[in-house]
C-alpha cells in the first residue's frame, strides 16, 4: 500500500502534511512568477491616466441653474453600477431649441422652445482616473464608450445621460 494506516506516505511523511506543504510551495512559486511579470493580468492594462468623459443629458427640466457648479464632485453610476465622486472640469447649459425652415426653404433655422422654458440641454465634462486596455477605457471596471448610459448625482439633482465622447490623457 502506498498509504498506511496511520496517514503516511510509503511510511514516511503524512499525507496532510505533505499536502499543506505543496499549497505553500504553489503560493510561493506563483507569488514570484506574477513578481517576475509572467502573469497575464499586467499585459492587459497598457496605461494608466486620466479620462475626459462628455456627456450629454437632453431636456432636463431645470428652474434653478445654479444648482450645477464646477467644484462639486458628482457621484455617477455607469451601466447601473455606482463608481465614485468624480471631478466636473466644464458644464455647458444650452435652452431647448426647436428647428424650422427659413421663409425661403433652403436652410433651417433655431428658436428657443418657448412652450418648455425650463428644459435645458446639458453638456458635462468630467475627470477621473482611468485605465487604457486593448479594448477602450476603463473607470472603475466598467468599459466606458460612447453611448454608454450614466447617471449624474449632485447634492440637488440626479440626471440621466449618455457619453458623447471620451478621451484619454
Amino acid at each position: 500500500m502506498i498509504i498506511d494506516n496511520k496517514g503516511k506516505l510509503l511510511g514516511l511523511i503524512n499525507i496532510i502534511d505533505l499536502s499543506i506543504f505543496i499549497i505553500i510551495a504553489g503560493v510561493i512559486f506563483g507569488y514570484f512568477w506574477v513578481k517576475a511579470g509572467h502573469s497575464g493580468l499586467n499585459k492587459i492594462v497598457k496605461a494608466e491616466g486620466y479620462a475626459e468623459v462628455k456627456i450629454v443629458i437632453r431636456g432636463a427640466k431645470v428652474m434653478d441653474k445654479s444648482v450645477f457648479k464646477k467644484d462639486e464632485k458628482p457621484f455617477i453610476t455607469i451601466r447601473n453600477q455606482p463608481y465614485s465622486n468624480v471631478e466636473i472640469l466644464d458644464i455647458k447649459m444650452t435652452p431647448r431649441e426647436t428647428m424650422f425652415l427659413s421663409k425661403e426653404g433652403n436652410k433651417t433655422v433655431n428658436f428657443q422652445d418657448l412652450s418648455d422654458p425650463y428644459s435645458l440641454d446639458l453638456v458635462f465634462t468630467i475627470k477621473d482616473k482611468a485605465l487604457l486596455t486593448d479594448d477602450g477605457i476603463v473607470l472603475g471596471g466598467n468599459k466606458i464608450k460612447v453611448g454608454i448610459p450614466i447617471e449624474l448625482e449632485g447634492f440637488k439633482y440626479r440626471l440621466t445621460g449618455s457619453v458623447a465622447e471620451v478621451n484619454f490623457k
